[in-house]
């Protein structure tokens, strides 16, 4: 009798152990989080910051599964994808989602930005919250956040000098319809031409330039003769959409909903910072390593090159319904520079005195 009584004690224990156990470590949560570039690459960089934070803050009962390299899809794939909920969450340039919301190509048109302080100001600010708004009215996306491969310049076989240089040039670009009108309203002529092909076509004269941010430059050889020249335009600055399919914030308990979507716009901010420094970085490595010769677009230069541009911005904007916010795009462009005004007034001064002498 008592030996049945030990056997139903021991049962009994070990069933309340196991049920302590099986209580106490539950099957974490799994967001898989996919995209089309390499691993490597400066926009991925965001994606892991992500799965960092994610599972810090929620100990673990959320992982985040990172997919690189188009191995769960190409980005209309993915976009797909994240209706579906056959992926989780993914990040891909706004060109490419512009097949779902036209209104992205906005935000690719060459010299729709004069620089990093204009794109942070507009992107990170009333333009990009509207298209936060888009995204989710149309698809039920939550656009958690904008990332960036950092600003594009003009690399070319010779050295471009002020307007007179640039216009007419032959010069690959990226083949979408906005972005061409742009280009040839400019006075240039357009190429396509394929990224495994364009160091023969800049060898042999095919085209005279094309364009990429610095870390893109330094990763494709393009600094290598005959294109030792980059002009710094940062003519385009291409918007990386962070995207949360409705499905998978559904399934994430309510207990962390609010931590992941903030984690998911704190990485893309950190992103935007790493990538514009990245590209800062790379550029003075390609001027003192690689010998390339770098000149800089000043103040009034860029706003010149812009203002040939904007009767091509107001056109396509009015197309696409956006006509305000490109008014809103324009009342953000920075003012001049302290340090350019006071050299201007110095040289205005010198010239002065030399005629006055």
């Amino acid at each position: 009798m008592t030996k049945n009584i030990l056997r139903i004690v021991g049962v009994f224990c070990i069933l309340i152990v196991f049920a302590v156990f099986a209580y106490s470590a539950p099957t974490p949560l799994r967001l898989k989080m996919a995209t089309a570039y390499s691993a490597d690459a400066v926009e991925t960089k965001g994606l892991y910051y992500f799965k960092d934070l994610v599972e810090e803050r929620t100990e673990g009962k959320v992982i985040v599964e990172v997919y690189t390299n188009g191995v769960l899809g190409n980005e209309e794939q993915l976009a797909t994808g994240i209706q579906m909920g056959t992926v989780d969450g993914i990040i891909i340039p706004s060109f490419k989602y512009s097949t779902y919301l036209p209104e992205m190509d906005f935000l690719n048109l060459p010299f729709l930005f004069s620089g990093e302080e204009h794109w942070r100001a507009t992107i990170l600010g009333p333009v990009g919250e509207k298209f936060v708004d888009l995204s989710y009215q149309r698809r039920g996306d939550l656009l958690l956040g904008f990332m960036t491969g950092g600003p594009r310049n003009i690399f070319s076989r010779k050295e471009i000098m002020g307007w007179a240089g640039f216009k007419g040039i032959k010069i690959r670009v990226m083949t979408v319809p906005s972005e061409l009108s742009v280009w040839k309203a400019l006075g240039v002529k357009p190429r396509a031409v394929a990224n495994y092909d364009l160091t023969a076509a800049l060898q042999t004269g095919l085209v005279d330039a094309a364009e990429n941010n610095f870390l893109n430059i330094k990763r494709m050889k393009y600094y290598e003769p005959p294109s030792q020249y980059i002009l710094r335009t940062e003519h385009q600055i291409t918007p990386v959409l962070f995207l949360l399919g409705q499905t998978a914030y559904r399934k994430i308990p309510e207990e962390f909903r609010e931590s992941v979507v903030a984690c998911g716009g704190e990485a893309a901010m950190w992103q935007v910072d790493q990538s514009f420094e990245e590209n800062k970085i790379v550029e003075k490595e390609l001027i003192n390593r690689y010998w390339v010769r770098v000149t800089e677009l000043t103040y009034d230069e860029k706003i010149a090159w812009r203002e040939k541009a904007a009767s091509i911005h107001q056109r396509i904007a009015k197309s696409l319904g956006l006509k305000d916010t490109l008014k809103t795009v324009n009342s953000l462009v920075p003012p001049k520079p302290v340090d350019e005004r006071s050299q201007k007034d110095k040289e205005s001064k010198k010239e002065r005195k030399e005629k006055h002498d």
